[in-house]
């Protein structure tokens, strides 16, 4: 028999904490507000959330974080994702979400296998993932370059990162510096 997985939330701050119905949906919800920091776990991996206001509906175990959002994911492997968004929706079940107005910097994570040292940083108007890791961006930017200028990075009006470090592209234009260099209509990377 399997033990049923059990997601824990932890609420570290918030200078205000509301436990009500919503008013949208009418199911038992949790309001935070001011300088809120949360720590999502599910198996070995850890997920805090920091926001100025959380609404978390217990029913349906959907997370809405809003203003100056920072999202840092840890798995078992050590390895980190840091999320920055305007907003983000995530189901803490099953850790799918939509994230809008986001910059994703992510290092070597058991989804996504980069050298030692590399971060992939990948900023997007909104990008959705999925529980078994897909994660799919809309007008998108990524680099390997962590600066704010960086030296090269690939613009795209869709990129697709896939566990197992594969990843795709669809109408990008591969840019050094501020020129643009090369166009790809469509392009995939497998692992192998």
């Amino acid at each position: 028999m399997f033990a049923e997985e059990v997601t824990t939330i932890v609420i570290n701050n918030a200078r205000r904490t509301e436990y009500k119905k919503s008013e949208d949906t009418g199911n038992d919800s949790i309001f935070l507000d001011g300088n809120v920091e949360l720590v999502v776990k599910k198996d070995d991996d850890t997920t805090v959330v920091r926001a100025d206001s959380v609404v978390y509906d217990r029913e349906t175990e959907m997370l809405y974080a809003n203003g100056s959002v920072e999202l840092i994911q840890k798995d078992n492997s050590g390895g980190e994702d840091k999320t920055s968004a305007s907003s983000i929706l995530i189901n803490t079940k099953t850790m799918e979400g939509v994230f809008d107005g986001a910059r994703v910097v992510m290092g070597k994570t058991n989804a996504f296998s980069l050298p030692s040292d590399s971060v992939l940083v990948v900023f997007s108007e909104i990008f959705g993932k999925t529980n078994n890791n897909v994660i799919s961006f809309k007008k998108s930017s990524l680099t390997f370059c962590d600066e704010e200028d960086p030296h090269w990075q690939i613009k795209a009006s869709r990129t697709w990162l896939l566990p197992g470090g594969e990843f795709a592209f669809l109408n990008a234009l591969l840019y050094v510096g501020p020129v643009p260099v090369m166009y790809f209509p469509a392009f995939y990377y497998p692992k192998d």
